[in-house]
């Protein structure tokens, strides 16, 4: 604590919170449940824009301990500090100006403290001050916190402070230990709080999109994230890595239970604007921010179809943004089908090998001979999974149902096989490559060998010692969805019953020989007709046209 103990005041303080979000709720609980200072008046005053959320922390503490204002202006009136925990600047500022007009007309000559403890642009401290200072005995103390809701719970949040050095020392005192553990006091510039809130949460950030990226190459390359989140606990055991990673390792994205996205994305823009103001560069924060607002569209687009897990997404999902530029589910990690980088170029390389038997070099048409010019063979690319419907979407021919269908089929990496021309054999022959390079599943266990199977494990098992819980490395999946040729969708099925044609050479010499087939068979038919004497005798007519002199006659 950087401060003394205050002098005690002449009369008991009153208290009020307005902002009962995800962190004001707990802060607010703790005021009322926590703090048994000897001038504070209770029941602590709460004012919400969500009536109910006040309503919901008063039955959990009781109505002893917790007053519900109808209005922001009564909570400004009625009390002596006043602390905020709002979503915004654009909140906080409309916030401080109802306290700045109730209080100018209702002519106040009491001493008041606003304590600001939300996220927001330095600026906009000092436009706070302008409101708070125009009003007689009132100051203003910006206190951003450190610390998630878990910690918070604890009461075990880091309050940075700025302002007006006595209200800054009962406003401490006030906060510790009820709230957090520990105030570090910036001085009287009221924008040096706000300032350093952002470079900590820029660290945070920063901290989040390391591991994001590393997660996701881990599972592009074959290795398990949760392999990688361990190795970060060993070397590296900090909170932020360690609550963090548990997060995106487990998909534990639910906005509700920690710091919500829109926060987040939030902050990541005033931490940008800084930079740019002081002409700072920061790319990796420039990055994440990127990967937020990616992962917030996934999120919204899936909410939109009804697909989406959680009203609201933790800024941990950020790491959505890595996973789907990577080509891999975002939220779902157990779609992630460990198609690790030596298999991929492995198949592109059988890919080749198998396509080469069916893709001769064309006859030139200048030469009988060959071409010497290399055949075009099939390539394997890797494409980013959201692509799939909007390039589907830009050909007039295609089903829209169908691309629908297509795109809900998509789980993990999407990847296209593009060939030179429609050549089925080939098209065969590469299907035959996908099916085999993927493993065939295990046979499904019989309920008798999977009671063997842990009268194993258990007669293994040495008490007093954890059993370390095996997780079986996933099989990966590949799958045919579908086709486009000469721009129609084909589903899977079709694309099967396409591999089965004949070549297009093929397809032409048959059409050829049944167009010279009724032909050749009335020839055979007209020289077999009377053993010969049809045609004989037609022939004969043909030399008395041509003006030979001869009379046809009818052969012996």
């Amino acid at each position: 604590m950087p401060f003394s103990r205050p002098q005690t005041p002449h009369k008991e303080l009153k208290l009020g919170y307005c902002g009962l979000g995800a962190m004001g709720y707990i802060m607010a609980r703790n005021l009322a449940t926590r703090l048994s200072h000897p001038t504070v008046q209770h029941p602590i005053v709460v004012y919400n824009r969500t009536r109910a959320r006040a309503e919901k922390l008063a039955k959990e503490v009781g109505e002893s301990e917790i007053k519900i204002a109808n209005s922001p202006e009564e909570l400004a009136i009625e009390c002596d500090i006043i602390f905020t925990n709002l979503a915004d600047d654009e909140v906080v500022k409309m916030f401080f100006e109802k306290f700045a007009s109730a209080l100018k007309d209702s002519q106040n000559t009491k001493n008041k403290i606003f304590v600001d403890m939300s996220t927001v642009y330095p600026s906009l401290a000092g436009e706070l001050d302008n409101l708070i200072s125009s009003i007689p005995h009132a100051h203003l103390v910006m206190a951003p916190v450190f610390g998630a809701p878990t910690v918070a719970e604890t009461a075990q949040l880091i309050v940075v402070m700025a302002g007006d050095y006595r209200s800054k020392k009962e406003v401490a005192h006030l906060l510790v230990p009820a709230v957090g553990r520990k105030v570090i006091d910036l001085g009287g510039n009221l924008e040096k709080a706000p300032t350093f809130k952002l470079i900590g949460n820029s660290l945070l950030l920063g901290s989040l999109e390391v591991l994001a990226e590393s997660f996701t190459l881990a599972e592009k390359s074959g290795i398990q994230a949760s392999q990688v989140q361990n190795l970060v606990k060993d070397i590296m055991p900090a909170p932020v890595f360690e609550n963090y990673g548990n997060k995106m390792v487990h998909d534990l994205f639910d906005g509700t239970k920690g710091f919500a996205i829109d926060g987040g994305i939030k902050d990541s823009a005033h931490i940008r604007k800084l930079a740019t103001d002081v002409n700072c560069p920061m790319p990796a924060l420039d990055v994440a921010h990127q990967h937020l607002i990616t992962a917030r569209a996934v999120h919204a687009s899936k909410r939109a179809r009804g697909h989406a897990v959680h009203e609201t997404l933790d800024w941990s999902s950020l790491v959505a943004g890595a996973r789907v530029a990577a080509g891999l589910d975002g939220f779902d990690s157990n779609k992630h089908t460990n198609f690790s980088v030596p298999r991929l170029i492995q198949l592109r390389k059988d890919i080749t090998a198998a396509a080469l038997n069916h893709a001769a070099p064309a006859p030139s048409l200048a030469t009988s001979s060959p071409s010497t010019k290399e055949p075009e063979l099939p390539t394997l690319t890797v494409i980013n999974t959201q692509m799939l419907g909007a390039t589907l979407r830009e050909f007039d021919t295609v089903d829209p149902e169908i691309v629908k269908g297509l795109a809900e089929m998509v789980h993990g990496c999407l990847a296209v096989v593009t060939m030179p021309n429609l050549n089925p054999p080939q098209l065969n022959t590469i299907l035959r490559v996908l099916a085999s390079s993927v493993p065939p599943p295990p046979p499904v266990k019989t309920p008798e060998q999977l009671a063997q199977q842990l009268r194993a494990s258990t007669d293994n098992d040495i008490p007093g010692r954890r059993v370390k819980r095996q997780r079986a490395a996933p099989i990966p999946e590949l799958k045919v969805i579908g086709a486009l040729i000469e721009g129609r969708l084909i589903t899977a099925e079709g694309v099967k019953d396409v591999a089965k044609l004949p070549t297009l050479d093929t397809l032409r010499a048959q059409l050829v020989g049944l167009l010279s087939a009724p032909g050749a068979q009335l020839a055979a038919v007209l020289n077999e007709a009377s053993g010969g004497r049809l045609a004989r005798t037609l022939e004969g007519f043909k030399k008395s046209l041509e003006g030979d002199g001869s009379k046809p006659t009818d052969a012996p």
